[in-house]
């Protein structure tokens, strides 16, 4: 026997590609962002999450059909939203200080919400959510482009100078980060093989670096240069 909802296999139809275009929407962002949870999986959520709150209507509508007075319709949708935090975890990647995947973790969240919505029917709610986080999303990585020229962040500069360098040499690199207003802290020089090591931790923005690596590389002593980022908990 058919449950009540099931015989309106058009709406279902109409809920469950509401869903699919929304998944769609917010993967292709990510997608094209090259982040591990894209159209695929985003699609998967969003449909699932629908489909969910389907069966959650349906078994609430038979269930009122039965006698029973007062079906919570929400009951099984409801686990959704614990459920996800599984899936969402899944996306984090830990490398050593650094932890990458919150952004695409915070998006298979708001995915499912979305997935949520299609099934209650509020397609109108769920395509401009879609809309507003893939703007959302462009318009944050614009103004981070923006900020992060200018945001300071501890990096670690190695230089390898020519075995015949000397200590004028690294007085002018010093000069230069002077220059630059480039605050030095734990500088070391060390005696390689056939090179010197010259080994400096500092605090740079893009813009920054970008000039100082130019100037560095007109100094016929450096071998080779080396701007390292030290440990940090960044969002990708």
């Amino acid at each position: 026997m058919l449950l009540p909802i099931e015989s309106n296999f058009t709406m279902i139809l109409s809920r469950s590609g509401w869903a699919i275009l929304c998944g769609v929407i917010l993967g292709t962002e990510r997608t094209m962002r090259s982040k591990p949870a894209g159209v695929r999986t985003h699609v998967l959520i969003s449909l699932g999450s629908c489909l969910f709150m389907v069966i959650s209507e349906a078994v609430a509508t038979a269930s009122r059909a039965s006698g029973f007075p007062t079906p919570d319709p929400a009951r099984i949708a409801a686990q959704v939203v614990t459920g996800i935090g599984f899936l969402g975890a899944g996306a984090l990647i830990q490398n050593n200080y650094a932890i990458k995947g919150l952004t695409s973790a915070a998006t298979i969240w708001c995915m499912a919400a979305i997935g949520l919505a299609c099934g209650t029917g509020l397609y109108a709610t769920a395509l401009s959510a879609s809309i507003a986080i893939v703007l959302l999303l462009i318009l944050f990585e614009v103004l981070e482009k923006h900020f992060g020229n200018r945001r300071k962040r501890p990096m670690s500069l190695q230089i390898n100078l020519r075995k015949s360098a000397k200590a004028k040499q690294i007085r002018e690199i010093r000069k230069l980060l002077y220059d630059h207003q480039i605050p030095v802290m734990n500088e070391t020089v060390s005696r390689l093989l056939n090179e010197l090591l010259y080994i400096t931790n500092i605090k740079i923005n893009r813009s920054q670096e970008e000039s100082l690596l130019q100037e560095l590389q007109q100094n016929s002593a450096i071998v080779d240069i080396m701007i390292l980022k030290q440990s940090d908990t960044r969002e990708i």
